[in-house]
């Protein structure tokens, strides 16, 4: 099981790894194909870096959005005990237990 992961990993590090490089090399490409100062070219491949980020998190924003039905069992559970905490909470008294409970349990 180890050994895929962190294969896994290694291959997302040098993905993360040449990115910026690749950048680099488009501006490159842009000065020297078009003539553009090195400043407009940087900034241009900035832009191109950006949307491509910007493309990936709406991706998987949209996504995530679609994998939370997964825990709605969870998120209803959660929403019962936050109700019950605020409703024991706001209970004057102390805590009534059914006959069935003791403090042991």
């Amino acid at each position: 099981m180890a050994g895929p992961v962190i294969v896994a990993i290694c291959g997302i590090a040098m993905g993360l790894g040449v990115f910026p490089v690749a950048l680099a090399a488009l501006a490159l490409v842009l000065h020297e194909a078009f003539a553009v100062s090195l400043a407009a070219a940087f900034g241009t491949a900035v832009l191109v870096g950006l949307c491509i980020a910007g493309l990936l998190c709406v991706l998987s924003w949209r996504r995530l959005r679609k994998e939370t039905t997964v825990f709605q069992r969870s998120q209803a559970e959660f929403v019962r005990n936050v109700r019950w905490v605020k409703e024991v909470l706001q209970n004057e008294g102390p805590i009534k237990m059914r006959s069935n409970q003791s403090l042991g349990d």
